[in-house]
């Protein structure tokens, strides 16, 4: 019979009969006093660990505001953890999972709304601007080529029209009414107008005029 409590002159000084050890958890190779004092021998085998494992999932969103250019980053994580196991019995590490989250924000350069008409140099927006609104680029109606001087190009135009105008050369001979010259159609102006001398016959002091010249 085994001896689980010893007391010498009033004073314990064995007690094991609290003892909860038992061969089913205890490994063998490994000895124990039981709580009735009997040696208890440990009957758990080795070789059916397993090797502890993690897993983290993360969850990131990202969103911008259109207004502000300001860019939120969002991230909430959950970690599991698997313990080393023996026989059921945990060795290391504790079974569960762990959550975390957090956020983090960055302001961008940002660029409103704005129209820009073309010069004679060139104008940028810089890179890394985030636009809150409408970039209009102006355009003219009026950028065709036969508005542009032939051998010139304006913004990948090339023109067509004439450096030079064409011009109409008339001859007119007056007459008792007046005279509107114009060019005709076909031509962009008058070149040279040449007036025809009125006919007439100096007769010692008298200019005679033939009847009908200026409706006489």
């Amino acid at each position: 019979m085994g001896v689980s409590k010893v007391i010498l002159n009033g004073s314990t000084l064995i007690d094991v009969t609290d003892d909860t050890v038992a061969s089913s958890n205890l490994l063998t190779g490994y000895t124990a006093t039981g709580a009735d004092g009997e040696t208890v021998l440990g009957a758990i085998t080795n070789g059916s660990a397993t090797t502890p494992t993690t897993s983290i999932t993360a969850n990131p969103t990202i969103s911008v505001n259109s207004s502000t250019g300001v860019i939120t980053a969002s991230a909430s994580a959950s970690q599991s953890i698997t313990p080393t196991v023996v026989s059921g019995y945990v060795t290391s590490g504790t079974a569960g999972a762990v959550s975390v989250s957090g956020s983090a924000t960055e302001q961008l350069s940002v660029q409103a709304a704005q129209t820009i008409t073309p010069t004679t140099t060139d104008q940028t927006i810089a890179a890394g601007k985030y636009t809150t609104g409408t970039q209009t680029i102006k355009g003219d109606s009026n950028l065709v080529a036969s508005n542009i001087i032939e051998g010139v190009t304006i913004f990948n135009v090339s023109g067509t029209g004439r450096t030079v105008p064409e011009l109409q050369n008339k001859t007119v001979t007056p007459t008792s009414s007046t005279q509107s010259i114009t060019h005709d159609s076909g031509y962009e102006g008058l070149g040279t107008v040449t007036v025809n001398p009125i006919p007439v016959e100096v007769v010692g002091t008298k200019l005679i005029i033939p009847s009908g010249v200026i409706g006489v």
